[in-house]
């Protein structure tokens, strides 16, 4: 019987040690806490906040500064005959790509603020205006300190893209503008 209870007194007690004992976290586990500390973005504010420095920046009616793609590389004079460039106190805010006239009217137009990215717009008859209408938007990627965080799509094309993967060639394609405007 003594057996028993000592038995079963250190068993309880292991228990009530092992409730008690500091918990180890894995780092599986203290990855999903760090993600779940990030500062989760109000989508719906930073599209209105974007929204309204892209008609800012347009309103302007800045001076474009124009580039011929003929030198430049194979993917980019492909696919562009030229790109427009708009400076605002020394700094890049926009770039718009036209595509060969022979080609499409489908235009891609790049929104930067502080030298990053903020908003990627396709437009599928951008060529017959310089300033864009809303109205005629096809694709608008809207994108925070260089990362891709949403977007507004109103075609009915399918994409069979992995995730991000076209907003990625986006940002890499800004990239390239952003050196390029470093010519003028």
């Amino acid at each position: 019987m003594k057996t028993k209870n000592l038995l079963l007194i250190a068993l309880a007690g292991f228990l009530f040690s092992c409730q008690n004992a500091p918990e180890t976290t894995t780092e599986k586990e203290t990855e999903t806490i760090i993600e779940e500390e990030k500062e989760v973005i109000d989508k719906e504010k930073l599209i209105q906040e974007i929204d309204a420095y892209r008609r800012e920046i347009e309103s302007k009616k800045l001076e474009a500064k124009e580039l011929s793609t003929a030198d430049l590389r194979s993917k980019i004079s492909q696919k562009w005959s030229k790109i427009h460039f708009y400076m605002m106190d020394d700094q890049l805010v926009r770039v718009k790509t036209y595509p060969h006239a022979s080609i499409s009217e489908r235009t891609e137009e790049f929104y930067a603020k502080d030298g990053n990215l903020v908003s990627a717009v396709i437009e599928d008859t951008g060529t017959q205006d310089s300033i864009p209408s809303e109205d005629n938007f096809n694709k608008v990627y809207y994108f925070q300190n260089g990362e891709f965080v949403t977007e507004i799509n109103k075609t009915s094309e399918k994409e069979y893209k992995i995730k991000d993967s076209e907003a990625e060639e986006l940002l890499q394609e800004f990239n390239e503008y952003k050196e390029l405007s470093s010519k003028f």
